[in-house]
């Protein structure tokens, strides 16, 4: 993170926004943490919960 609040989560996002993604499909855990907090700061792209990381790749693709 950078010194002004700035992650590689923050710049996973503004790639996804610039992709027009609306939705992101998660499995909530450790591991993404990071990106769960940016998504919860900016409230775009809209997380969709999933209860198994299976789910969320089915998701994913369609």
């Amino acid at each position: 993170m950078t010194a002004d609040g700035y992650s590689g989560s923050d710049l996973t996002l503004d790639t996804l926004t610039a992709a027009t993604i609306d939705y992101v499909a998660l499995n909530l855990g450790a591991t993404l943490r990071g990106l769960h907090d940016s998504l919860l700061r900016r409230r775009s792209p809209s997380i969709i919960t999933t209860l198994h990381e299976k789910i969320a790749v089915a998701i994913a693709h369609g």
